[in-house]
């Protein structure tokens, strides 16, 4: 994809792998929190913003650090 719109990989890479990976600790907290369990519900939910955050930055981070290939 970024050969053809000359935009980084990463751009539709990013989105995709925070709801999957965030979005699984997400619906595990909804579970508990469905089920009574409130104070692990609310880690879980945290722990959730904390991974999706963790993940942008360091995508941000590793597209910033590493050298873009130039095209032929």
């Amino acid at each position: 994809m970024g050969k053809k719109t000359a935009q980084p990989s990463t751009i539709p890479l990013l989105p995709s792998m925070m709801l999957v990976v965030s979005g699984s600790i997400g619906f595990r907290g909804l579970v508990y929190l469905s089920a009574g369990q409130i104070a692990i519900g609310q880690h879980d939910f945290i722990q959730m913003f904390i991974v999706a955050l963790t993940m942008g930055a360091g995508f941000f981070v590793g597209n910033m650090i590493t050298k873009a290939v130039p095209s032929m």
